[in-house]
């Protein structure tokens, strides 16, 4: 993903207040879920639309492993986040990325993440969340 992050394995961190199975039973608190990143070929395999084609550059793939229900994001968790932990800094959390889409909730297929590290992405990220210092660095305060 991040080319010298160092991250804790594959395990990634989903949060949301989205439904809570497929059949749109919400919450009323914030929940998260372990989930682990699949090698782009999960979702390319997986995820099929006409008018959808799998990015690599700005996209990734996860998805939960279970036996009857596995842990995954739902709807109304779009545009949350998921996280991974530094293994250089435990209990630190990097995000990797923005809850995208999938197919249905909870049976175990992958879900489309976006790729925060994914260059124009993180040139918008900073000129929102840090304008001044952008402006700052590039000459313009």
């Amino acid at each position: 993903m991040v080319p010298g992050l160092q991250l804790n394995d594959n395990k990634r961190i989903i949060a949301g207040w989205g439904y809570i199975n497929d059949k749109h039973a919400d919450t009323e608190i914030l929940l998260k879920a372990l989930i682990n990143e699949q090698p782009h070929s999960e979702c390319e395999k997986h995820l099929h639309r006409k008018d959808f084609k799998w990015d690599r550059s700005t996209m990734f793939c996860a998805s939960g492993a279970g036996f009857k229900r596995t842990p995954d994001s739902c709807e109304g968790d779009s545009g949350g986040p998921i996280m991974a932990e530094m293994s250089v800094k435990p209990y630190v959390y990097v995000v990797l990325g923005i809850v995208s889409w999938g197919p249905r909730c909870g049976v175990g297929l992958p879900g489309a993440y976006t790729n925060v590290s994914y260059l124009p992405y993180q040139e918008w990220i900073v000129s929102i969340v840090w304008p001044r210092q952008l402006k700052k660095k590039i000459g313009l305060l």
